[in-house]
């Protein structure tokens, strides 16, 4: 009978073991799985197999790290990969290379082409080229159409004062009235315009002046005269006869009658 209570005394005392080591253990596991369970005091209870130790860590749920305040929540690598935002390619470590200068139309590389030939025109003094091509990028460029005026109201004013010194100046001054009309601020163009008509339109000289006929002159009486022949012949009218008639009346009674050989006064 003793036995009896001594050997189930001792099986329940065992269960209690093994219960104390295996709570132990998982505890151990939740709060830091690589520390080891405490060896029990008991010397009379032998540790369970590792195999059931293993067992009940792998049964058990693994507490999750929680983040401090402020920093990020932990995301596994693999979930990290798959949602990596691929849109955007990730930043190169080598240095950036230059971006290519985008490449001009048809219309800049013709009004390049233009300028830089209106320069080199400028530059060999053909004004009439000069003007040709500021004409034609006045058509590309209508925005700067006042500057482009200015520019060939310049070249039309040397063109003109080139054709005024070898003096063709009609075409002078057709040239400097486009210069004018292009750029009406261009001050020399108005002087020049006035110089050149001056030269094309001088004034008339003064007529000379007649010498002043006599006051009167004197006629001698011929045969068959008479005051109105003598009017007719000195005034080109016989109806003068009585200005004749009037400037002698000194010697004529009548204008009807005078003598051969009589001098008579014949006013201017």
């Amino acid at each position: 009978m003793a036995f009896d209570i001594f050997q189930r005394l001792g099986s329940v005392l065992g269960q209690v073991a093994v219960e104390r080591i295996t709570g132990r253990h998982h505890q151990a596991t939740a709060e830091a799985p690589a520390a080891e369970a405490a060896p029990t005091t008991d010397a009379s209870v032998e540790a369970p197999p590792a195999e059931a130790t293993s067992q009940a860590a792998a049964s058990e749920p693994v507490a999750e790290a929680v983040p401090a305040a402020g920093e990020a929540p932990y995301v596994p690598v693999s979930e990290r990969a798959w949602n990596r935002d691929y849109s955007t390619p990730p930043p190169s470590t080598s240095a950036a290379a230059p971006e290519a200068a985008p490449a001009k139309s048809a219309e800049e590389i013709e009004e390049e082409r233009l300028w830089n030939e209106t320069a080199e025109a400028w530059a060999a003094g053909d004004f009439e080229k000069v003007t040709q091509s500021l004409d034609r990028l006045r058509e590309l460029q209508p925005e700067d159409a006042s500057i482009i005026d200015e520019k060939i109201a310049a070249a039309q004013y040397n063109q003109g004062a080139a054709f005024e010194q070898s003096g063709d100046l009609n075409r002078a001054l057709y040239l400097y009235q486009e210069a004018q009309r292009r750029s009406p601020s261009l001050g020399e163009a108005g002087f020049a315009i006035e110089r050149v008509q001056s030269a094309l339109n001088p004034p008339a000289p003064a007529a000379e002046a007649a010498p002043a006929a006599p006051a009167e002159q004197a006629y001698t009486v011929q045969d068959g005269d008479s005051l109105w022949a003598i009017a007719e012949r000195q005034y080109g009218d016989g109806s003068q006869y009585t200005r004749i008639f009037e400037a002698n009346r000194d010697q004529l009674d009548n204008p009807d009658v005078i003598q051969p050989g009589q001098v008579l006064r014949i006013p201017a």
